[in-house]
């Protein structure tokens, strides 16, 4: 087999980079560009609509390229990208960068996956895709809170610095310390929509949509929501977004196990419950007091995490 897994390890920080989030830096973002917080919402959902819409586009766009050269091409893309957005004069320019990372962090995530299929071989195949997107569970996990630290002490602008810098340094990788790798086959448009007209194909899509929009409808905004009606402080949600991202990551590990001793769809239901329980624990909390909220709904956010 061409190369090591450790190869790898550039994908993986590539993957950390793009797993970086604004949900924290909100308030920042609306003050320094003279927007309200909803506007700046926006574009958490005009990224997440780009990077939905791109990635199977590009997917097939790219079908035969070389997979060194299309992921140090995205890249290279994600870091001017960055850069682009940290140098934002105004809301429409930043909005254009936020398009612009969603298309190149579309285009890199599949094209990763299927590099790290590639490499690992059938033998290794599980473990290489976990190595890749463990740089996603990483960046939840301490990426995002970082993100929080780093925008408060100097600015929203030098996290999108950093996270050229982070890119900067996976591109370097990808090009010095990855082998080659020949296209991948990828299916077309037409079998896509075959897959959409599947009932089961579409139950599960719905729930994991469903899902999902929730869990990060309330994580765009749990930065402000705590502020408002908790007080918490910046270095506090910094915390409380790693304590979110261990409990993810832990949930992740726990619900492959419980799926494999009572079967996906009780763990589903599961997860579901707990979550929804977690929610309204939250809701619950919001009413009370700014000194007391926060006993009630850090452990209902660290439940949100673990469950969702």
């Amino acid at each position: 087999m061409p190369g090591s897994l450790s190869s790898l390890l550039w994908l993986t920080l590539g993957a950390f980079a793009i797993g970086f989030m604004i949900a924290g830096l909100l308030p920042h973002l609306a003050r320094d560009l003279d927007v309200t917080v909803p506007a700046i919402g926006h574009l958490v959902t005009a990224f997440s609509l780009a990077y939905a819409i791109g990635a199977p586009t590009i997917a097939m766009l790219t079908a035969g390229l070389e997979l060194r050269r299309l992921l140090a091409i995205v890249m290279a893309g994600f870091s001017i990208a960055n850069l682009l957005a940290a140098l934002a004069p105004s809301y429409a320019e930043l909005l254009i960068a936020r398009l612009l990372l969603a298309l190149a962090a579309a285009s890199f995530m599949p094209a990763a996956s299927g590099y790290a299929a590639a490499l690992g071989g059938p033998e290794r195949r599980g473990r290489a895709l976990s190595t890749v997107t463990n740089g996603l569970t990483l960046a939840i996990i301490a990426g995002v809170p970082l993100g929080v630290l780093v925008g408060e002490r100097f600015g929203w602008r030098a996290t999108f610095l950093c996270v050229a810098g982070l890119a900067t340094l996976s591109l370097l990788g990808i090009l010095v310390g990855t082998p080659s790798q020949p296209p991948i086959s990828t299916a077309g448009l037409g079998e896509r929509l075959a897959l959409a007209k599947r009932p089961d194909m579409m139950a599960i899509l719905a729930t994991s949509v469903l899902t999902v929009s929730a869990t990060f409808t309330l994580y765009t905004y749990l930065g402000v929501f705590l502020a408002d009606v908790a007080g918490i402080r910046p270095q506090g949600l910094a915390l409380v977004l790693f304590g979110f991202g261990v409990a993810s990551a832990a949930g992740t590990r726990l619900g492959g196990t419980a799926a494999d001793h009572w079967g996906a769809d009780h763990a589903v239901i599961a997860g579901g419950g707990l979550t929804v329980l977690a929610y309204l624990v939250l809701s619950l909390g919001a009413a009370l007091e700014p000194a007391r909220a926060m006993r009630v709904m850090l452990p209902a956010i660290l439940l949100w995490g673990l469950a969702s």
